[in-house]
């Protein structure tokens, strides 16, 4: 474990693998030697360092907001007719090109100092003397305020209610986020609008929280003022820009955000050539019907891949919309990230762990909690979460574990089988003995899928080419296909508690085909999971970008493709490319 921390922190041209390759067989031993004793040294040091992880907030960009076209209000200004538009009640409609509504009432918010708080537009007359204006989710009727915004649907988007499931971590990156409230400290929570049927037949309208302590929860009003908080089985509204994406995303690696179209085009080609070979481009083209070449000139053409959209290839971004899907940039995302995120298994020496194998091969395993959760262990617990996370020690966060209740509903869409994203990500489910078992809607998983053979890209494939209005909708993809049928390495079966544990500890890739168990409604089901903000077990970071990565030596590495003789991707000169 000390061997794998050192290297984790060091440069790559330090590392053990590295220096071992650049010298005469006589004098490595002497090297080893004085390596170990560089361990040593400074080993209880590197042991005690804190293990501070930051954690990328997997929100929407701000510029979702765009798909709404906010209006200012001033009641001392403007007739209430004219605030209504077609009339204080009206429809949900996502279609509707007038104010928008929820559950037949307007929806508002109120900025102040910037801070921009959601609300309903309240005309009533039941409190002794007539309240008009936007009144903020949880306060008093009394509070309504004059000057405010409304907002309409903007036609260049695509505008949806998406259920929120319980227990979902992150969330759908669609949700609109319109407000901000503050919490606890200084922080300021990111808001969207929500809705939910609170027993009336008609839904009301909430701020669902996207960040902060009260995350994942809508928070509503009750007639009296009364807030109520709903943990899942409500709606957020959501949309999405047409055609390409308009947003750049804030994980792409380091140095790349404002960088020249060939230093991009540099590190997207490198990668390619360092980590895929000429059996995976292959399988591509096999799967697509277009040569792999075609791919690569349709990156490297600026008349069709934007910069934004090279960019958007080396992010975390779930899914790209986009033309070049027809010929595999969403199979070549997959791919490449798989390869790499082997690589960086074995760069780290935790390939050794002996569950490693095991994980590679299935994406899951179902371990002994409370013999690695007691404290003498800690340290045994954090290789086998490196080895499963590929990742150094000091991405690994300390782990607080708190109880998860789930409500079964037949509107559950977690329900559906899915992946999370196109990349190994890892998260964790505790099952007590007696607690968990068919009757409470476990977890189900296909063990092997998270590997990109041939029929799972076959099947992602069928959903993300254009114009892939689903995979818009829903990022995290839904399997709807027969496995057997179309040779994937197993069936969804279901991950129950092993009888010889007290506790089942599981730990999943996430980028295999699973989903939560259906149950009858109302069935409550109480697992232990990683606190909120950890994304549900190792926060995710992005699988092309990490210290070393240019300097793997992958066996076949295949670089028989071209740049182009028009679009040229040579490196700049005097250009550091980590």
């Amino acid at each position: 474990l000390l061997f794998v921390r050192i290297q984790g922190i060091l440069p790559s041209s330090l590392r053990l693998n590295h220096l071992l390759d650049r010298i005469d067989k006589g004098e490595k031993m002497q090297l080893v030697k004085a390596w170990l004793a560089l361990i040593l040294t400074a080993g209880w040091a590197v042991s005690s360092l804190g293990n501070v992880v930051e954690v990328k907030v997997d929100v929407p960009s701000t510029e979702r907001d765009k798909c709404l076209n906010w209006k200012e209000v001033d009641l001392s200004q403007v007739a209430i007719s004219e605030v209504l538009g077609a009339g204080e009640e009206g429809g949900d409609g996502d279609e509707d090109t007038g104010p928008v509504r929820v559950g037949g009432k307007l929806a508002c918010r109120t900025n102040v100092d910037g801070h921009f708080e959601l609300g309903r537009f309240v005309t009533d007359n039941t409190i002794g003397s007539a309240t008009v204006g936007c009144v903020p989710i949880g306060s008093k009727l009394e509070s309504a305020r004059t000057r405010f915004q409304v907002a309409t649907r903007d036609s260049s988007c695509v505008h949806f209610w998406n259920t929120i499931s319980y227990d979902v971590n992150p969330l759908n990156p669609n949700a609109l986020i319109v407000g901000n409230k503050a919490e606890s400290g200084a922080e300021l929570a990111l808001l969207s609008f929500c809705r939910y049927d609170l027993g009336d037949g008609a839904p009301t309208i909430g701020r669902m929280h996207m960040t902060g302590e009260l995350f994942g929860q809508c928070v509503l009003s009750l007639p009296n003022s009364t807030e109520v908080r709903v943990g899942g089985d409500y709606e957020s509204m959501s949309a999405f820009p047409l055609g390409e994406d308009s947003e750049v995303a804030d994980d792409v690696p380091a140095g790349l955000v404002g960088a020249s179209r060939e230093h991009i085009l540099y590190h997207i080609n490198t990668r390619i050539s360092l980590y895929l070979n000429k059996d995976d481009t292959d399988l591509i083209s096999r799967v697509t019907g277009y040569p792999f070449q075609e791919l690569i000139d349709g990156l490297n053409d600026p008349n069709v891949a934007s910069d934004k959209t090279l960019l958007l290839l080396l992010s975390m971004k779930r899914f790209i919309a986009h033309d070049l899907n027809l010929k595999g940039l969403s199979l070549l995302r997959s791919l490449l990230a798989e390869r790499m995120t082997d690589a960086r298994r074995r760069i780290l020496g935790l390939h050794f762990h002996p569950d490693a194998a095991e994980f590679e091969k299935n994406g899951v395993l179902l371990k002994d909690f409370d013999y690695y959760s007691h404290p003498d262990n800690a340290d045994e617990f954090r290789y086998l979460l490196m080895m499963c996370a590929a990742a150094p020690d000091h991405h690994i966060p300390n782990i607080t574990w708190v109880e998860k209740n789930v409500t079964s509903s037949p509107k559950d869409p977690q329900t559906q089988a899915h992946i999370d994203t196109y990349h190994p990500v890892i998260k964790m489910w505790v099952y007590d003995q007696g607690v968990v078992n068919m009757d409470t809607g476990p977890l189900h998983f296909m063990k092997g899928s998270g590997r990109n053979t041939e029929a799972k890209l076959r099947w992602l494939y069928s959903v993300t080419i254009p114009p892939a209005v689903q995979a818009q909708k829903e990022p995290s993809l839904r399997y709807h296909g027969d496995p057997i049928a179309e040779g994937l390495p197993d069936i969804l079966r279901p991950v129950l508690p092993l009888p010889e544990y007290k506790r089942t500890l599981i730990i999943a890739d996430t980028s295999s085909i699973h989903h939560r168990g259906t149950a009858v409604p109302g069935t409550v089901r109480r697992t232990i999971r990683v606190r909120d903000g950890l994304q549900g077990g190792i926060p995710r970071r992005n699988p092309y970008d990490w210290d070393g990565w240019d300097s793997w030596q992958f066996p076949g590495a295949y670089s028989d493709y071209s740049c182009g003789t028009t679009h040229q991707c040579a490196v700049p000169e005097n250009t550091n490319i980590r």
